[in-house]
């Protein structure tokens, strides 16, 4: 039946890859390895070979262990000292994810928040566009009567412009207002038809034809946009105060003092 099926499925998965001593080093053995270790790591155990490799490598450590056993090294004061600090750091770890572990925040706090601030869900304007860059203003304006007289933007910025962006037609891409020389931007966001040219306009790095692409107004996002954000946000929020409120109540249970 299926419970049979599983359980031999999951028997298959683990089998016994080696014995040390009589003990079994399994499939599961070597997937905990992996599955513990960097990808860059991990990728030495990959094929036939790795898996050999991988395989010896586990070997070995259960022979350590075997040995060290045998001489008693279990009861070593450094080994049991480790032990402990080791132990208290899991503790530690535990505690802490029995505390916010189980946390969560409901569809109405999100939506909640969402409401209350929707000046964080708002995409600026924005717009896209080309341009000419040309170190003088007799280069400009000769850049801009080609264009006057029907030469394609793209040619233009070949043959004009001194931007890298030239290799692209003067494609500058998408940008919102803060990422631009003052001059460049007012020009750039005055533009408001698709395919409409400035003037010339000049900027410290030299003089500038621009052409608008795209535009794009200012939009707030959708709730479905961003309810995981919101909801990742709310519950680290929501962790941090219950994890905060905890060891307030706990210094007033334990003393701390701090040493100079």
């Amino acid at each position: 039946d299926a419970a049979k099926l599983q359980e031999g499925d999951t028997i298959m998965e683990n089998k016994i890859l080696a014995t040390v001593g009589g003990k079994a080093i399994t499939q599961e053995d070597a997937d905990l390895i992996l599955k513990n270790i960097d990808k860059r790591a991990a990728a030495q155990y990959q094929g036939e070979q790795g898996k050999e490799h991988l395989l010896n490598e586990l070997i070995n450590q259960e022979l350590i262990y075997l040995d060290a056993i045998d001489n008693n090294l279990a009861n070593d004061e450094a080994y049991i000292k480790e032990v402990e600090r080791v132990k208290a750091y899991v503790l530690k770890q535990f505690a802490v994810n029995k505390l916010i572990g189980g946390l969560a925040v409901s569809e109405a706090e999100v939506e909640a928040f969402y409401k209350e601030n929707q000046d964080q869900f708002t995409q600026p304007e924005s717009i896209r566009a080309s341009h000419i860059l040309v170190d003088t203003l007799e280069e400009a304006e000769e850049a801009l009567k080609e264009l006057k007289e029907g030469m394609a933007f793209g040619d233009a910025a070949n043959e004009y412009s001194k931007c890298p962006s030239n290799v692209q037609g003067g494609d500058l891409g998408q940008f919102q207002r803060g990422m631009m020389v003052s001059e460049f931007e007012e020009a750039a966001f005055a533009l408001s038809e698709i395919g409409q040219l400035s003037d010339i306009v000049k900027t410290q790095f030299g003089y500038h034809i621009i052409k608008l692409e795209e535009k794009n107004t200012a939009a707030v996002q959708s709730f479905d946009d961003v309810k995981e954000q919101i909801a990742g946000q709310l519950n680290l929020m929501k962790q941090n105060q219950v994890f905060h409120s905890k060891i307030a109540e706990l210094k007033s249970k334990y003393p701390v003092e701090i040493k100079g």
